[in-house]
C-alpha cells in the first residue's frame, strides 16, 4: 500500500474500468481517479471491530486482542475451562477497548467473528502477524541488497521480489525454523528491532506522504497570499 504501488495501479485500473459498459459516462480525468486519491482511500486509518476489514496500522492490534486464546489453553490445563469460556466475551471487549477503542455489540462482531476457534483451530493468529517480518525483509532488500524498492514497485517489477523471497525464504522453508530463516534472510531474528522497522515502514507509507502534502499545501497558501 505504498504511493508507488498506486502509481503503478492507477493507469491499469482506469484502462480496465473504461472497458466496462457501465463506466462509459465516468470522467476518469477527475481528481477522484488520481493515484493520490486512490492511495488516500486505501490507506485510511480508523478504528474497526472486524479484523479482516482493518487497515495496516490496526491489524496487529486485532491480533493482540486474540491473545485471549492463551486463557483458553491455560484454563484447559488447570481445569477452569468452563468459567474462562463464560468470561471470554467480557475479556475480549476489555482488550478491544484498551487496544482499539471499540467494544463489540455482539459475538458476531467480537469473539466469534473468526472461524478459527469455533472450528477448533488454536494458535493460528500469532502466525498472521507477517507485517513485522515483511518490514524486516523489506529493510534487508533495501539496505543490504540495495534494491530500489519504490522504483521496482512503481514500474511493476514484482518478479524481483518474488525471486528474492524464493531464494532467501521459500526454498529454505522445510530446512530451518522461522527464526533461523529470518536470520539467514535478513541478518537478524525477529525481535524488538523488527517492530521498530515495522513502525518506520508504516510511517513512510501512511504518515510521511500526508505530512509532506500538508506542508506543500501550506507553502502554496503562503505563496498565494504573498504580495501587497
Amino acid at each position: 500500500m505504498t504511493p508507488e504501488f498506486f502509481q503503478y495501479l492507477q493507469p491499469i485500473l482506469v484502462e480496465e474500468m473504461k472497458k466496462e459498459p457501465g463506466c462509459k459516462f465516468i470522467d476518469f480525468g477527475k481528481e477522484a481517479w488520481s493515484w493520490e486519491n486512490l492511495y488516500r482511500l486505501n490507506t485510511k486509518v480508523e478504528r474497526s471491530l472486524v479484523r479482516t476489514e482493518s487497515d495496516p496500522v490496526t491489524y496487529p492490534l486485532h491480533l493482540m486482542v486474540r491473545d485471549v486464546e492463551r486463557d483458553i489453553v491455560n484454563s484447559y490445563k488447570d481445569g477452569t475451562l468452563a468459567q474462562k469460556v463464560a468470561d471470554l466475551p467480557a475479556e475480549w471487549n476489555r482488550r478491544s477497548k484498551a487496544l482499539l477503542g471499540v467494544e463489540a455489540p455482539d459475538l458476531a462482531h467480537g469473539l466469534l467473528q473468526d472461524v478459527h476457534w469455533s472450528s477448533g483451530f488454536i494458535g493460528y493468529f500469532p502466525a498472521y502477524n507477517g507485517t513485522i517480518a515483511s518490514a524486516q525483509m523489506k529493510d534487508a532488500m533495501i539496505n543490504r541488497d540495495h534494491l530500489d524498492f519504490g522504483e521496482l514497485v512503481r514500474t511493476g517489477q514484482f518478479k524481483v521480489f518474488a525471486d528474492w523471497l524464493k531464494e532467501n525464504v521459500q526454498k529454505k522453508a522445510s530446512l530451518y525454523n522461522g527464526q533461523e530463516i529470518m536470520t539467514q534472510a535478513t541478518g537478524a531474528p525477529l525481535g524488538a528491532k523488527s517492530f521498530d522497522l515495522w513502525k518506520n515502514s508504516i510511517k513512510s507509507m501512511l504518515i510521511d506522504p500526508y505530512t509532506k502534502a500538508a506542508a506543500a499545501s501550506h507553502a502554496g497558501e503562503d505563496i498565494g497570499h504573498a504580495g501587497p
